[in-house]
């Protein structure tokens, strides 16, 4: 939310708060009119000669009765006594989208700006294509997930006030804030997406993760690898938890399948990335006797670092025509410039995609751009079926579960290699 709406939020959570001194003044009066109405006799042994003075001075007695009053509750209670429910938005309404907005690092960045376009054609899809009438008026905020404390404290924000509807982006932040999501709320549920990492512990009706894992994409690379008898794997990943992920599990599953001494480490059989800048020539381990002799390249990391990378290697490794070369499903594939198509110009390049039922993914749709729409219409069509048929949101969700896509026993995205 904009600064303007967190004034809002903060005037909403005060205004209904009810402070000693009011309390205190209240009392004060009732007390007052009691002492007023009752007949004192300074001679008689029943009354104290000061309050007996007291009910005889109207102004004197309700100031001393509301201060004291006041200064007992306050003793009592502590600064302020939250006496009203704080005013909500309609909990079936309202969806938060934690993105990391601020975020300059230039590869994240470009995902995000497919993130968001998926988001806008997800709310599109949702009015246009799917529904005519609208049980519900819906309204979609962003919440900055670039700083995990402060999102969080958004997150406690937006329970308080009645929001029951998150959609989380990008693994590492999924992950924390999906360890701490139950311990928000009783009832509020998160969708993560664009998050591929196995982190994530789903939980029904209230965690949910809605992307191709990390698991199932490398699964996917070493069976194709498997498939084309190639060896002596070189792994390139940028420095992020989704490929970190990607490259251990690489590492791990091939060590596996391998005997001991075709085995390979994260030490000696990967360089880590974190812009163009790390493209470092002179770095013993950026070019090196294993990327020679290497029969496939792996690059794991998000939008145009698969070209930049490219770019570097192409003139430097003669014998790149002959390797294959793998990515996975974060890299920049839609609206190719001509740039890009020379970088892929003869060379043997593959990617991982969702697996459809009815033909191959779209080759102009990016993965990251696809999801995000996907999930935003889904949640939105799952709102709907839930006023529809009072179903239980984890029915709701799966029933809208988009039918193109192929999902395996456990119910996650299936996914396939595919030439590019």
């Amino acid at each position: 939310m904009g600064d303007k709406n967190s004034d809002l939020l903060k005037w909403h959570r005060d205004k209904k708060v009810i402070y000693p001194l009011t309390i205190g003044l209240f009392v004060g009066v009732l007390i007052s009119i009691i002492f007023l109405s009752s007949d004192c006799n300074p001679d008689s042994q029943e009354y104290d000669k000061f309050l007996c003075y007291l009910s005889k001075n109207k102004t004197l007695t309700i100031l001393y009765w509301g201060l004291l009053m006041a200064f007992l509750t306050n003793l009592l209670t502590g600064k302020k006594i939250r006496m009203i429910n704080i005013p909500k938005y309609n909990s079936k309404s309202r969806i938060a989208i934690l993105i990391p907005v601020s975020c300059s690092e230039y590869y994240e960045s470009e995902d995000l700006k497919l993130m968001l376009e998926g988001f806008g054609e997800g709310i599109s899809d949702f009015a246009f294509k799917t529904n005519y009438k609208l049980s519900e008026s819906y309204e979609i905020v962003l919440i900055d997930s670039k700083n995990f404390e402060l999102a969080l404290k958004k997150v406690k924000e937006e329970i308080e006030f009645g929001t029951k509807y998150f959609i989380s982006t990008l693994s590492s932040f999924s992950t924390d804030l999906s360890d701490e999501f139950l311990k928000l709320s009783d009832e509020a549920i998160l969708i993560n997406t664009i998050s591929g990492t196995t982190a994530i512990k789903e939980v029904k009706n209230r965690i949910y993760n809605f992307y191709p894992t990390s698991i199932s994409e490398v699964d996917a690379i070493i069976d194709c690898i498997e498939s084309r008898n190639l060896e002596n794997p070189f792994i390139y990943n940028f420095n992020s938890k989704y490929t970190r992920e990607c490259r251990d599990y690489f590492i791990e599953k091939w060590n596996e399948i391998k005997s001991k001494d075709k085995h390979i480490s994260k030490k000696e059989n990967s360089y880590e990335f974190i812009n163009q800048s790390s493209f470092d020539l002179s770095h013993p381990k950026f070019i090196n006797d294993k990327v020679h002799n290497s029969g496939v390249l792996l690059i794991f990391g998000y939008g145009n670092s698969f070209y930049d990378l490219l770019d570097v290697l192409k003139p430097k490794v003669t014998d790149i025509n002959s390797k294959y070369i793998y990515t996975i499903s974060t890299f920049k594939y839609r609206s190719w410039k001509v740039k890009e198509e020379d970088t892929l110009n003869g060379l043997k390049t593959i990617t991982v995609r969702p697996k459809m039922q009815d033909s191959k993914f779209y080759t102009e749709k990016d993965v990251v751009k696809y999801f995000s729409e996907q999930t935003l219409d889904r949640f939105l069509k799952s709102l709907e079926l839930i006023n529809a048929q009072n179903l239980l949101f984890d029915n709701a969700w799966n029933e809208t579960s988009p039918n193109r896509l192929e999902y395996d026993i456990s119910g996650k995205v299936k996914v396939e290699t595919i030439e590019l």
